[in-house]
C-alpha cells in the first residue's frame, strides 16, 4: 500500500535541493544557476530582490544547500515593501 505524502511534506523537502536539481537549471535558468553556484562559495549574506511569486525562496534555498553550511540551519528573511 502506497502512504500518502503531505503536499507540505513535499515542499518542506523540494526546499531542500541544490541548484543542479531544480527544474529548467540546464534551460533557461542556466545563467540563474551559475550565479547560485557563485553565490554558495561566497561566505557572506546574499539579498535576493524580486516580484511576488519568481521564486526568490527557492533561489535561496538552492544557494544555501548547495554551499559548505549546508548542514547547519537556514536562515531566510521574507520582507513585504507594500507599505
Amino acid at each position: 500500500m502506497l502512504k500518502s505524502v503531505s503536499i507540505d511534506t513535499r515542499l518542506k523537502a523540494m526546499r531542500r535541493l541544490p541548484g543542479d536539481e531544480i527544474v529548467g537549471a540546464n534551460l533557461g535558468l542556466k545563467h540563474v544557476m551559475h550565479k547560485v553556484q557563485q553565490m554558495a562559495s561566497l561566505d557572506s549574506p546574499v539579498l535576493l530582490l524580486g516580484e511576488t511569486g519568481t521564486g526568490k525562496d527557492v533561489i535561496a534555498n538552492s544557494i544555501h544547500y548547495s554551499s559548505s553550511r549546508s548542514a547547519g540551519p537556514f536562515a531566510g528573511e521574507r520582507r513585504d515593501r507594500r507599505s
